[in-house]
């Protein structure tokens, strides 16, 4: 039986408009009994496409939500025959096309109130939409500012190689990014080489002078609640927190989601919407959007991303970090580190290495007196080695068409493995 008829909802796949004309694949999900009360649009994550969402999609939409589910321009349902040569950029997943979901639900639903879903970056594009003015109330799934030392040991080692010595060379020398590098689905250029100048600098997109969409930040005035899920590696507390800084006219809401207190072995990045969470963090999230309870706290005993010492803590701290507040200063990092980057390619081309969980004292932690640190300290505390630049994509050698084999044989032996939802670790933005 189909999600959409265990929900008792209709479910249509339609062609949205972009703000520049381009034919966008989405889903719209209605409930066929219960009266409309929310519209909700979701916002996928970097190269992922909408089946993904469906399963939460239905369950909202029976509750009595219009829900809009859509693929970026070049991803899932709205890729052209060819990404070679295709001109698309994460700045025009925002500007052109979230913008426009917005103003078609805003538009088709001007009775009810509009709530986003942001997963990884289609978090981060809410605050990048001239029109998040529309937005009633979001919620951030993962949604965080990947800088790319913010992530736990090892996982922080593996996602520079694959970015700086992998991928950087392999985009210019296919003209796109192969899915089977363990990015999700196959990537534009533009698209992957303005994320990984982004993941390579301290402030994430923040500091991008070519990047319009910054100012909007300020703009939103809705609620706004991100979920911060415990054992995700790429989506930390600091990263999470440095995202929800930018929205300087609001209070986030910051909420740690431990797995073993919602009945899973574990979420990572993307186990938030399976079906198995429909009676937990569904109905959690279901009725915060939907304004019908207040998510209650979730208990603690140890949270992956604490160190050991703070397991007496009662339950989960629902934080709202002041609008100039900083995530904790990201550790320094000497050259022997990133030396441990070039070592583990070329050892990965002979042994595949198993996932290996980061220890619990890498984790980034927060402290109180991080918590007073301004805004700007994240660059001040910040040293990067001098060998890397902010961004490695321009400055990555193109390589010969024949070595692209080689690369990609090589990068399957340093990965950790794909999870459940069949997407690497590495799709986490």
């Amino acid at each position: 039986m189909g999600e959409a008829e265990l929900d008792d909802v209709f479910s249509d796949d339609i062609k949205l408009q972009a703000a520049d004309g381009y034919s966008l694949a989405a889903t719209l999900f209605l409930p066929r009994r219960a009266k409309r009360k929310q519209a909700i649009l979701i916002n996928s994550a970097t190269a992922v496409p909408r089946k993904i969402y469906r399963g939460f999609a239905s369950y909202l939409a029976g509750r009595g939500c219009a829900v809009l589910i859509y693929d970026y321009r070049g991803i899932g349902g709205s890729k052209p025959k060819s990404l070679v040569g295709f001109s698309a950029s994460m700045s025009d997943w925002a500007k052109l096309d979230a913008t426009a979901a917005v103003d078609w639900m805003r538009l088709r639903y001007k009775e009810l109130p509009l709530n986003v879903i942001g997963h990884s970056f289609g978090g981060q594009a809410v605050g990048l939409l001239a029109n998040n003015t529309e937005i009633q109330r979001t919620l951030l799934v993962s949604a965080q500012a990947a800088y790319w030392k913010l992530f736990p040991s090892p996982e922080r080692y593996r996602v520079y190689a694959m970015l700086r010595y992998i991928g950087s060379p392999l985009v210019h020398a296919m003209g796109y990014v192969p899915g089977r590098l363990g990015l999700g689905e196959d990537m534009p250029k533009n698209v992957f080489l303005q994320w990984v100048s982004w993941v390579m600098n301290p402030r994430y997109f923040f500091t991008d002078e070519r990047l319009e969409g910054r100012a909007n930040f300020e703009k939103y005035r809705g609620e706004l609640r991100a979920f911060c899920i415990a054992d995700d590696p790429w989506a930390t507390r600091p990263a999470v927190e440095m995202l929800c800084s930018g929205f300087t006219a609001i209070e986030p809401e910051i909420i740690d989601i431990l797995p073993k207190d919602n009945n899973a072995g574990q979420i990572g990045h993307f186990g938030f919407f399976r079906p198995q969470h429909r009676t937990t963090l569904w109905r959690k999230a279901g009725d915060w959007l939907t304004g019908e309870d207040e998510i209650l706290p979730v208990p603690v005993s140890d949270v992956a991303q604490a160190p050991a010492d703070t397991e007496a803590t009662a339950k989960v701290e629902t934080s709202k970090p002041e609008v100039t507040a900083s995530p904790p200063a990201i550790p320094n990092e000497s050259k022997a580190g990133e030396a441990k980057v070039t070592a583990s390619i070329a050892e990965s081309a002979a042994v595949q290495q198993p996932a290996s969980p980061a220890p619990k004292s890498e984790i980034p932690t927060e402290t109180s007196e991080q918590k007073t640190s301004g805004a700007k300290a994240i660059e001040a505390n910040a040293v990067i080695s001098d060998t890397i630049e902010t961004n490695t994509a321009q400055e990555a050698a193109p390589i010969e068409t024949s070595d692209v084999e080689l690369l990609l044989a090589r990068f399957h032996a340093l990965k950790t493995g794909r999870n459940t939802d069949g997407y690497s670790a590495a799709s986490r933005t």
